[in-house]
């Protein structure tokens, strides 16, 4: 493992060294940037850092065992030990090298680990891609004992995280702080409530508002709480403890990667702030294709359901944004490029163009500048009664078939380590919101009927291509909020279905940043790296007509499965060429697809060679078409949107629940999340799922103080 570390990320040699800095001065000079006295000397001690330097290898190894699944950690296992042989490494380098691979030149493992991310064998693509992107998202994001920050982010001009004290100094509010019932559990824990809750996300924190006005309700959730002190701002806690396997998540077949919240609050607390209403051709589609009339664009309720949540979790919207650099430049090269862009709503509490910690919430709301759910619905919650639990693991809904009357599972007690049994009785109501991948694998591992065999099926992920570019000016992507933009270009689709793409900007921090750079060798990719204060970073997020499924392997651990339509690869690269574009536009010097990420970054010419610049767009953008989409791990996609895998429907063999999120097979036993939707939201999901569950929670809150109770029996007798 040290030598696969120090392999992608190596101590270069002198000449490399030298190369670097010089390169790095002419790109100041060109760009007219400021050229500090310490750059030099700090670039090539950047150059002279091996990844062993800051322990990455005991890091990467760290992230594989908490997080990968068994199997997963079973193959990486089998890999290095096969490394660690002649045989193995002759076998693995198709005969190049008959050493253990820790013994071979720096530069003979470096072309045999570039050997692996063109290989015609898809396992060593996913082992390459894998590998990579751990290597790289420890290196630049570990903060190593005894240090304040990143060795490598003074080179970067990456001046995050904060301290607590700034952090504090600089709120304008008081925290509010969670109570859990941890704190007196010091055994095994039965509790009787009216309405449980598994999740804190979105749906979770809605329905536990409201129903908690008259129930008794209890809300669990798996991850764990931390006060905005506990969380110290840094990509390597922000991944670990708050996204879904430390963000690890890969789609099995096609590579995807899959960025999921796993926080109290649930994806909210890590979610951008851009807040875009439920698009009325999709409530057009729910109504018409699927027979949601209470979703469709004249239902009042559901229009009064997102009013509600907008003002709510006060979303700001128009001249009221101030924009970041990057989010300025994509508006400059839309309309440069007569592409459509608009400003999107935020639920920032402030809106200035870099309000503090606003470009960091996607690490942890720590300045809790965002109207997330932990900033609303949840206190909502807590003072209407509602109890919480964290570090509460649900294994199993409690039912007979007919009825859910309850959840078993784990719990953390009062010191933070011991693990006692839970059981929660639930009177009225069981409601699941554990998410997209989580939810149906919680139905699933339940023992739900699921005769229609829908339950973790129409699994949508509005997969991503990204563009990174280079342009000659800092633009410090990280600073300032994300996604104050968008562009409806292309969201209708080249067949008007709109199933297309939308562009956007992300908040790319170094770690991750890093982890997206193409890598054809080691100080390639430094070199690349440098430039990351320079990156103008923009997105195309597709609106997929296909599918995929959620399955539980023997570990119980949801496994997402991703088969790409021939529609959705063609929109993807339609949104790739169109980022490529707005680059252009705004003066690139350089670009990178994460279509062709074996291209790596390409230079083009400068403004003031235009036939030349032009020629060498139009023939990168060839090259993306030529190339495809083929999502076996040569290209580089993402998802940070998953849904529909417990969809409603207006009939019982055409989804999992009704429009009012109960299970058509199983009385009193809830879905509010994303879940839901029949069809992907074509717009970020947040609002739509809190206004989904708004008006899901309203009516069952009337359900639930009504003096009849409906007969389950005579419901199921009428199906």
């Amino acid at each position: 493992m040290v030598a696969l570390c120090d392999t992608y990320i190596p101590k270069l040699s002198a000449g490399d060294t030298s190369e670097i800095v010089e390169a790095d001065k002419e790109f100041h000079r060109a760009s007219g940037l400021v050229y500090g006295r310490h750059r030099g000397k700090t670039v090539a001690e950047f150059c002279q850092r091996s990844a062993e330097d800051v322990n990455t290898a005991l890091k990467v190894e760290r992230t594989i065992l908490d997080h990968l699944p068994s199997d997963a950690v079973w193959e990486i296992g089998l890999l290095l030990t096969a490394l660690s042989t002649s045989a193995g490494t002759l076998v693995l380098s198709n005969a190049s090298h008959a050493s253990p691979f820790y013994t071979l030149s720096q530069k003979s493992r470096e072309n045999m680990i570039s050997s692996f991310s063109s290989s015609w064998l898809a396992d060593k693509r996913k082992a390459f891609t894998l590998l990579k992107g751990i290597i790289v998202l420890n290196f630049l994001g570990v903060v190593p004992p005894q240090r304040l920050k990143n060795p490598s982010w003074d080179v970067l001009n990456y001046d995050l995280p904060r301290t607590a004290e700034e952090v504090r100094s600089s709120r304008n509010h008081d925290e509010f702080v969670y109570t859990m019932m941890n704190k007196d559990v010091t055994g095994d824990v039965e509790i009787d409530v009216d309405v449980v809750i598994v999740g804190s996300g979105c749906g979770g924190s809605v329905m536990a508002a409201l129903l908690s006005k008259s129930q008794k309700v209890l809300l669990l959730e798996k991850s764990k709480y931390y006060t905005y002190d506990e969380i110290d701002g840094t990509e390597e806690q922000g991944f670990d403890k708050l996204y879904e396997r430390g963000g690890t998540v890969l789609t099995e077949d096609t590579g995807i990667a899959v960025l999921a919240g796993s926080a109290f609050g649930g994806g909210s607390a890590v979610n951008w702030a851009c807040c875009l209403a439920t698009p009325s051709y999709v409530r057009e589609e729910w109504e018409h294709r699927y027979g949601l009339k209470r979703f469709g664009p004249s239902s009042p309720p559901f229009t009064r359901a997102l009013e509600a949540i907008g003002k709510r979790i006060g979303v700001k919207d128009g001249s009221s944004i101030a924009h970041n650099k990057t989010n300025q430049m994509f508006l400059d090269g839309c309309k440069a490029c007569g592409y459509e862009a608009t400003t999107a709503g935020q639920n920032m509490k402030t809106t200035t163009a870099n309000a503090p910690g606003a470009g960091s919430i996607c690490l942890g709301d720590r300045y809790g500048i965002k109207n997330s759910t932990p900033e609303t619905f949840l206190q909502d919650a807590a003072r209407n009664g509602c109890k919480f639990a964290d570090q509460c693991y649900v294994s199993r809904v409690v039912h007979d078939g007919r009825r859910a009357t309850g959840v078993v599972g784990t719990i953390v007690g009062q010191d933070g380590k011991s693990s006692f049994n839970l059981t929660v009785r639930a009177k009225k109501a069981v409601i699941v919101s554990c998410g997209a991948i989580n939810t149906p694998a919680l139905l699933l591992k339940s023992g739900v009927p699921n005769r229609n065999g829908m339950i973790g099926k129409n699994l949508r992920l509005h997969p991503v291509v990204g563009c990174v570019s280079v342009v000659p000016e800092d633009v410090r992507v990280w600073d300032g909020a994300p996604m104050s933009t968008v562009s409806n270009a292309a969201a209708a689709g080249q067949d008007g279905s709109h199933y297309g793409v939308k562009l956007e900007c992300p908040s790319v921090h170094p770690s991750f940043g890093g982890a997206q750079l193409p890598w054809l060798s080691a100080a390639d990719f430094k070199k690349n790296v440098l430039r990351l204060p320079n990156a103008f970073v923009t997105i195309a997020l597709c609106r997929d007509k296909g599918s995929g499924s959620v399955t539980v392997d023997k570990d119980g651990m949801p496994r997402l499965h991703y088969p790409l339509s021939v529609h959705d690869r063609d929109s993807l690269v339609e949104g790739a060429e169109k980022l490529v574009r707005v680059s252009a536009a705004v003066g690139a010097t350089s670009v990178m697809s994460s279509v062709i990420p074996h291209r790596g970054v390409v230079e083009l010419p400068g403004t003031d060679e235009e036939v030349k610049r032009r020629e060498a767009i139009d023939e990168y953008i060839d090259d993306i078409k030529k190339c495809g989409i083929t999502a076996n791990y040569k290209n580089n996609l993402f998802s940070a949107h998953q849904m529909g895998t417990a969809r409603m429907s207006a009939t019982p063999g055409r989804g999992v629940t009704k429009d009012t999120g109960e299970l058509w097979a199983v009385h009193g036993l809830y879905v509010a999340d994303s879940s839901l939707f029949p069809t992907p939201s074509g717009a970020n999901p947040m609002v739509t799922t809190l206004a989904l569950t708004y008006d899901m929670a309203q009516r069952l809150e009337q359900k639930l103080n009504g003096s009849r109770w409906t007969d389950f029996r005579s419901e199921r007798a009428k199906l």
